[in-house]
């Protein structure tokens, strides 16, 4: 039973990761928009006096690519959230009863996955910096990145240790 409410602790600590990171986006939003309308016209670096072609400077672009990155957060928390009830309900259960109960989190663990993959590595690191190169706040950003991802990881890796068959 320990085994599990570790379990249940760790899937509450990732939708309070994505949930109090998604609402931090909302109450800065302005702030952070300007810091995505930077990245995406690609620091402003100019090519031979010319801005980038991969540029973009359309504010509702900005706004979409903002959107990126707090929607699949807040997408995360209310997914890993469902799964920490669903594994509650669960603590007593069978073991298939509580492995089937994981899904939400796996979802939810997903979704933050692929926009922190997609979006900060594949988008901001290669599309939007200069030269291919990620400038210094790109590569910042992938400090961060890379401390989500491996505590995702981390915590999708603990969860998804099977239960013990009963008798085992």
């Amino acid at each position: 039973m320990a085994l599990r409410i570790i379990k249940i602790l760790l899937v509450l600590s990732i939708a309070a990761w994505a949930l109090v990171n998604a609402v931090g986006n909302i109450m800065f939003y302005d702030e952070w928009v300007k810091i995505v309308a930077y990245v995406m016209a690609v620091e402003n670096v100019q090519y031979d006096g010319h801005l980038s072609a991969r540029a973009m400077n359309a504010p509702i672009l900005h706004h979409i690519g903002y959107a990126f990155i707090y929607l699949p957060k807040l997408i995360t928390g209310i997914l890993c959230l469902l799964g920490a009830a669903d594994l509650w309900k669960a603590r007593r259960d069978v073991a298939i009863a509580f492995d089937r109960a994981k899904y939400r989190f796996y979802l939810g663990c997903g979704v933050s996955m692929f926009s922190l993959i997609f979006g900060f590595l594949v988008v901001a690191g290669a599309m939007f910096s200069p030269g291919g190169k990620p400038s210094e706040l790109v590569q910042g950003f992938h400090s961060f990145v890379s401390v989500y991802m491996v505590s995702i990881g981390m915590a999708l890796l603990f969860v998804a240790i099977p239960e013990p068959k009963e008798g085992q």
